[in-house]
């Protein structure tokens, strides 16, 4: 149900933006594409089927299909711990900590050796500057 609503969130987002969606993320073409997950995971079930897997996984898992770099646009600054933004550190130092990325993404990330900067979406400049691998955020080590 929740990948349902994640797939309902997207057409809305579509309605208000013009962007195609796709069902593929092999989908061939240019240009941005909203992903609805819904049927692609149905044929694709490689992810734990748990409360602790949300779009943040299912987005590392896409990367991780595609060979992509994980940039997570949110709306906090990156990681806090203990009050401190942290500018970098390693996925292994998340587990069993509540932060601004799912329960399950430290793990995925150290399975697949990859890693997922945080951003905040809501300074556009700072999503710019991490397309250009000067990430304004926390970047979590996998």
């Amino acid at each position: 149900m929740a990948v349902l609503a994640m797939e309902q969130y997207g057409y809305y987002l579509a309605d208000k933006t013009d962007v195609k969606c796709t069902h593929d993320i092999y989908a061939e073409g240019f240009g941005a594409r909203i992903f609805l997950p819904y049927t692609f995971l149905k044929k694709n079930d490689e992810l734990p089927h748990s409360w602790d897997v949300t779009s943040d996984t299912i987005a590392a898992w896409v990367a991780q299909k595609l060979h992509s770099r994980l940039i997570k646009a949110t709306d906090v600054d990156g990681i806090y711990i203990d009050g401190k933004l942290e500018t970098e550190l390693s996925a292994a130092s998340l587990i069993g900590k509540d932060t601004c990325v799912d329960k399950e993404l430290p793990h995925f990330l150290i399975k697949n050796k990859m890693n997922c900067e945080i951003v905040n979406g809501n300074c556009p400049g700072r999503l710019v500057r991490s397309f250009k691998n000067k990430v304004i955020g926390t970047v979590i080590k996998g």
